[in-house]
């Protein structure tokens, strides 16, 4: 039934050798991301595309060297990356950990560019920690479970939405 469909995708083809078609839909040169996480999450995720290059920082120095050598398109954080408390709170500002402190950095100084969270298999984001994201300046959640190349996909498709935003 029409109410069980959750998702419908429609899939154009288009010239290859048209220069000026091509560059609206994909970029020219490989769209750059932040991975802030740790090395395990990062080793799990980074080589799952090649529609992207993934710069993975582990500590806010790292990554704030990222931003200002690299042109970054968009900032992936682990939120439950460096979690100084092993309690399960509901909303961002309760959730002590390296990676709210970054986020906290990267949205005050990097606003333009957009921060979204990964939602790993650690723990999975309820509806109102997602209201509560999104209302603190998170673009979106990517999905990092592993479930039919789930991640690739929305990757993928992040990098082309930016491109296309940005064209």
């Amino acid at each position: 039934e029409i109410k069980d469909i959750e998702k419908i995708s429609i899939g154009i083809a288009l010239p290859e050798n048209d220069e000026d078609i091509c560059k609206l839909f994909r970029p020219k040169n490989t769209p750059e991301l932040l991975l802030f996480s740790s090395k395990e999450v990062a080793d799990k995720y980074t080589g799952k595309t090649d529609k992207c290059i993934f710069r993975h920082c582990e500590n806010a120095e790292q990554a704030k060297a990222c931003l200002k050598n690299h042109d970054i398109k968009a900032i992936i954080i682990d939120i439950n990356y460096g979690k100084k408390h092993d309690d399960d709170y509901l909303n961002i500002e309760d959730e002590a950990s390296e990676a709210r402190d970054f986020f906290y950095f990267a949205h005050e100084n990097h606003n333009g560019t957009p921060i979204y969270f990964i939602e790993t298999a650690e723990r999975d984001f309820d509806r109102e920690e997602i209201v509560s994201f999104m209302r603190k300046g998170v673009k979106g959640i990517v999905d990092g479970s592993d479930k039919n190349g789930v991640f690739a996909e929305e990757v993928e498709s992040l990098c082309i939405k930016l491109h296309q935003q940005q064209s």
